[in-house]
């Protein structure tokens, strides 16, 4: 009786220690995915930020045409990201899909995203967000 007693104290305490494991793990990818855009911000504030914010952005035609000569022919723009608050800079994504692709690598055959100043054109950076961590 004591060892069957022994045995499932043993049992009980790996058990849990297993399972805890898990709810830590959980718990901390949940909290990264819950705070994702704040660490993108965090982390990449050269690219998503202006050094002096105007009055008056560029016509966005004009920041279309500089987007799509900083991703090139090859990567065609599919949306536009734009923002009230002055400071930040405005996304351009170019996305292709794979819909039958069985991997998230293989179903994103493209994912890039240019980032311009919108008061003076310039382009701040392109991310190739296929590979960017918190958009797995």
């Amino acid at each position: 009786m004591a060892n069957t007693r022994k045995t499932i104290l043993t049992l009980h305490r790996w058990l849990g220690l297993g399972s805890g494991l898990v709810v830590f793990i959980v718990s901390i990818t949940g909290c990264l995915y819950a705070f994702q855009e704040e660490i993108f911000d965090a982390v990449h504030q050269d690219v998503l930020y202006v050094a002096q914010p105007q009055q008056q952005a560029l016509p966005l035609s004009v920041l279309y045409e500089k987007a799509q000569e900083a991703l090139g022919p090859e990567h065609p723009i599919t949306a536009v990201i734009t923002h009230k608050d002055p400071a930040k800079t405005w996304s351009f994504e170019a996305l292709k899909e794979d819909h039958e692709a069985l991997t998230y690598f293989g179903q994103h055959v493209y994912f890039q995203t240019a980032y311009l100043n919108p008061y003076t054109g310039e382009v701040a950076g392109v991310m190739d967000s296929k590979y960017e961590f918190l958009s797995w």
